[in-house]
């Protein structure tokens, strides 16, 4: 345990670099408590050094807690170092953090971050990032280095809580790279690689079922310089679809407000498009639509108001914005036993609401959406329902 102002570091102050910090427990929490002190893992520089590498590896749990933080940032002309996080399961709560930035004043470079985990849960306001809050020129702007945010995981949550990349100043923002068979983003949970003077990075996805639920993906510019970065959501393996990209009030957007600049481009591969019946899907357009917690209604957009709008491209989905499924595959008709047991009535957490319209119980065409009610509890029914009905 780390606590109330513990800490394991390594930092440099001068030209030489900082050391490599390396922690290895079977289970290990990080708990600032209420204290205002830096408590954590790190490794910093202030000067021409560059930092070391923070890598923290856990067999068992791994928890983040109130301010508790695994970081390795800059404040000088060296670089920060990479941070890399293994662990069976990892709990971030409360202003939790991982994170790699520089400083307003830094020359160098933000480090890599890479976390691998069988589940990641992050809640209440926690935060995996990458942060360059500097303005660089000359050399150090035409060569800065690739970094990235690199998850992988079986299982990640998302309530109330940020995984981001972020320039404020005229650094290019870094890429972010998910791979998780289960996504769940919700609660005004975000996943961002954004920008104000530069481009924003490209963010790619890896799943099998996503569910933006008051949720958002974006890689937009803010201000007059830069291109909207790329957003890709396909399957796990090669030249496979995601299963289902559930949508409730759920926004991708790659939009980007500079002048002669492009709106990213969407690509988004999944066999299944779901949305809430009662939300509009809109898709494109070049006037820009704010994400704001509890708006009602779905978004994927790539505009450039002054600029040229990004292509969106949903690769073997045929959309009817006026239902509620889009283009649900066939195979999909026998999960929905979820919603025929009689036992499970309105007004409970399980309540049924398969409806059909039409026709003495079937939609109006074989080609129609029927409409199907989602909630958490009912996406992780039908994800077990898959996963028992494949063994």
């Amino acid at each position: 345990e780390i606590l109330n102002g513990g800490q394991i570091s390594s930092a440099t102050y001068s030209t030489g670099d900082g050391n490599n910090v390396f922690v290895k427990a079977g289970n290990l929490r990080i708990n600032r408590g209420l204290t205002d002190k830096f408590t954590g893992i790190w490794s910093d520089t202030t000067n021409a050094g560059n930092a070391g590498i923070v890598e923290v590896s856990v067999n068992g749990l791994l928890e983040i807690l109130n301010g508790g933080q695994i970081s390795s940032d800059t404040y000088g002309e060296g670089d920060a170092g990479e941070v890399i996080v293994n662990a069976d399961d990892i709990i971030m709560k409360k202003e939790g953090y991982i994170e790699s930035a520089a400083s307003e004043d830094a020359k160098g470079y933000v480090g890599n971050i890479k976390i691998n985990a069988d589940s990641i849960k992050m809640m209440d306001e926690s935060m995996i990032s990458i942060m360059a809050l500097q303005s660089l020129e000359g050399e150090q702007l035409t060569k800065i280095p690739e970094r990235s945010i690199s998850i992988n995981s079986r299982d990640i949550l998302l309530n109330n809580s940020i995984i981001i990349s972020s320039s404020i100043e005229n650094v290019p923002a870094s890429l972010i790279g998910i791979t998780a068979e289960k996504l769940i983003i919700s609660n005004d949970s975000r996943i961002l690689s954004t920008a104000n003077m530069a481009d924003g990075g490209d963010l790619t996805i890896k799943g099998k079922n996503i569910f933006l639920n008051n949720g958002l993906i974006m890689t937009s510019v803010f201000e007059e310089n830069g291109n909207g970065g790329d957003i890709t959501i396909e399957g796990i393996d090669d030249n496979t679809k995601v299963d289902y990209l559930i949508m409730k009030s759920g926004f991708i957007k790659a939009n980007t407000v500079g002048v002669d600049a492009s709106g990213g481009e969407i690509n988004i591969d999944v066999k299944g498009v779901i949305t809430d019946k009662s939300q509009e899907l809109k898709i494109g357009g070049n006037d820009i639509i704010l994400f704001e917690p509890g708006i009602n209604m779905n978004v994927i957009q790539s505009a450039a108001p002054d600029g040229y709008p990004g292509d969106i491209n949903i690769s073997g989905v045929e959309l009817d914005i006026g239902g509620s499924i889009i283009n649900v595959p066939s195979q999909f008709s026998s999960q929905v036993e979820l919603a025929t047991d009689p036992c499970r009535t309105v007004g409970t957490a399980h309540a049924s609401s398969l409806i059909q319209k039409a026709r003495g119980g079937f939609t109006a065409m074989p080609s129609s959406p029927s409409s199907i009610y989602f909630i958490d509890k009912r996406f992780d029914e039908l994800l077990m329902y898959e996963k028992n009905s494949e063994e």
